[in-house]
């Protein structure tokens, strides 16, 4: 099979792997012989709209070279629809069948969820057709429709993968003509990360067209700023106060003077307030690293308090960050049964946790971050000039990079 494989779907590589290799199976079906019968039959891409269901599908779809046949579920008679596409598909030696948004199709009409099981059971043993869906969310389709020879494949299309994501920023510059290094892309990522891929593609789109290829990481912030919130030009008009400034600078300090496994990038600020970019220095998630993140969201607010005597309104998200690592830190590290209880729920939903565990667990996570408040706090003591000095600088420039950062530190 060609490297060219999905060549307009960036990222997503585990799920690309796992397509080519279904997609060779389908190629060799006469080498296959009596197992075809364990082909996987229909495949659900789900997930969060904007993040590329539709594409991976289509692009997967027309790989094939085979007939293609689509329910949308528009027309008035939605039943017929469905059984029309089916009926051609079998006329076909070999065809895929696509349903755009399953879940909203038997949304409409749940005597058609019947009528696809029906479907998608009436293949032949030497029937060579496949059927991929896409849904927002699989959870409202029934268990009947995700079982084994019907929709027996699932995959959550979601950027999670902070490689992956970065193949798509680099993809999406290539098509747009924007002329990137590959810093810029490295720090893009870490900008960018969660956005969703809908809007990146926007984004790029519109850098090429507003800016040309020589567009600067300023304008690409501008305008997914623009794309997002409808607010362009972020930081023209934006006044950044004494203790945003402040807090910021504290994050950024503590990153560049006690940090291993993060490297500072730059600050910016916005109509959600400051934020802070670094870059993960390692690709897994180590016990240092998780502990090093807890720090990094105390430092904001430790730095007011140092500098101001108090803590303002944005530390709150700050410290809502730092305890949710906490608690996901001290569910990875716990030993005994009464935690281990708490490790079985997840930090919203603790309907599996009996109220003697959770008491001592939420104790134990609040020593956590009291211990590290005390550590993170004595070490930025000793900053305190050099966190006026970066917090002055963003009063009047609204933003800082790397470079500039460096040099103020070196004054």
């Amino acid at each position: 099979m060609e490297n060219s494989f999905l060549s307009k779907v960036y990222g997503y590589s585990k799920i690309k792997e796992e397509l080519k290799l279904i997609q060779k199976w389908y190629y060799d079906l006469e080498k296959l012989g009596d197992k075809r019968s364990l082909l996987p039959r229909g495949i659900l891409f789900y997930g969060p709209p904007g993040e590329g269901k539709t594409l991976i599908v289509r692009e997967y779809s027309k790989s094939f070279y085979y007939p293609v046949f689509v329910i949308e579920g528009n027309s008035d008679n939605l039943e017929g629809e469905i059984v029309d596409a089916f009926s051609k598909a079998r006329k076909e030696k070999n065809a895929v069948v696509v349903i755009d948004e399953l879940d909203k199709l038997i949304e409409k009409d749940t005597k058609l969820i019947r009528v696809l099981q029906s479907q998608l059971d009436g293949f032949n043993s030497e029937g060579n057709i496949l059927t991929l869906a896409t849904s927002n969310d699989f959870r409202g389709i029934p268990e009947a429709l995700l079982r084994e020879g019907r929709f027996d494949r699932k995959f959550g299309v979601c950027p999670t993968d902070k490689k992956d994501f970065k193949e798509m920023i680099k993809g999406f510059a290539i098509d747009t003509g924007l002329n990137l290094t590959s810093e810029d892309i490295t720090e893009l990522t870490e900008d960018l990360f969660r956005y969703p891929v809908s809007t990146i593609r926007a984004t790029f789109n519109n850098v090429s067209l507003r800016y040309g290829s020589d567009c600067t990481i300023d304008d690409i912030l501008n305008i997914v700023d623009f794309i997002s919130t409808g607010f362009a030009n972020k930081n023209s008009n934006f006044s950044v106060s004494k203790n945003a400034a402040i807090h910021e600078a504290g994050h950024a300090i503590y990153l560049h003077k006690y940090c291993k496994t993060k490297e500072f990038l730059r600050i910016y600020f916005n109509n959600d307030g400051g934020n802070t970019v670094y870059k993960n220095l390692l690709d897994y998630v180590t016990i240092e690293e998780r502990i090093e993140t807890i720090r990094c969201a105390l430092a904001g607010l430790i730095a007011e308090e140092i500098i101001l005597g108090f803590h303002g309104v944005g530390c709150t998200e700050d410290l809502e960050k730092a305890s949710e690592s906490s608690f996901g830190l001290m569910n990875r590290t716990c030993v005994n049964k009464v935690d281990y209880f708490c490790g079985l729920s997840t930090y919203y939903d603790r309907k599996n946790s009996s109220e003697h565990a959770i008491k001592i667990f939420d104790q134990k996570t609040a020593n956590f971050i009291s211990k590290n408040y005390k550590i993170v706090k004595r070490q930025l003591k000793k900053c305190k000039k050099e966190m006026l000095q970066i917090a002055s600088f963003l009063i009047k420039h609204q933003e800082i990079k790397r470079d500039g950062f460096l040099n103020i530190l070196k004054e």
